[in-house]
């Protein structure tokens, strides 16, 4: 579905403007907006990519390094909407600083995959007939690394959701029930 990037746009884009205008700052509207600016550039550069690489070679400047930014920008994208979001769902703020060490690994998994995305040698992500205009590390480092750096992603997903557990454990009715309204919400997608 090529769509699904708007869909988050709106979604996350819409629902993070909403919590901004009534509580500025707010850290999980901050989030929220910022996953739907992703989703929106997202969709721009696969369309633009698509035009220029598919629809009419050639005819679009620039469409490959369209494609190349696409080939990575989702890595930001899904952790702000997995590991991120989830860990500091409802209140903004991670259940401790002990829990912080969770943004960082995240972190360091997104920098390590964007860079092995940005710069792995072959065809691109979604373009298999297009090849990475900044394909210079080595092929094997290029395919341990971003094993490394998604394991450490998916691990970072497992702990956030294990601190979701301890945040219901924890809360008050209102919180548990919002935090019942988000499982929902992550259920459905």
């Amino acid at each position: 579905f090529r769509g699904f990037p708007s869909v988050f746009a709106v979604t996350n884009g819409s629902v993070g403007a909403v919590i901004l205008s009534r509580r500025p700052g707010n850290r999980v509207g901050l989030v929220l907006a910022a996953i739907g600016v992703l989703a929106g550039i997202l969709t721009l550069v696969l369309e633009y990519a698509n035009a220029g690489l598919v629809g009419a070679p050639g005819s679009f400047p620039g469409a490959v390094w369209s494609a190349w930014l696409a080939a990575w920008i989702w890595v930001p994208l899904v952790i702000l909407m997995a590991p991120v979001l989830i860990a500091i769902y409802p209140d903004g703020h991670f259940l401790s600083a002990r829990w912080r060490r969770v943004g960082l690994r995240t972190a360091l998994g997104g920098v390590l995959t964007v860079v092995v995305l940005a710069t792995r040698p072959g065809p691109l992500q979604n373009f298999a007939f297009a090849d990475n205009p900044l394909g210079f590390l080595p092929a094997d480092a290029a395919d341990g690394l971003f094993g490394l750096g998604m394991l450490l992603i998916v691990a970072q997903i497992l702990v956030a959701t294990a601190s979701m557990l301890v945040r219901y454990r924890r809360a008050d009715r209102d919180s548990r029930q919002q935090l019942k309204w988000f499982a929902l919400a992550a259920l459905i997608l």
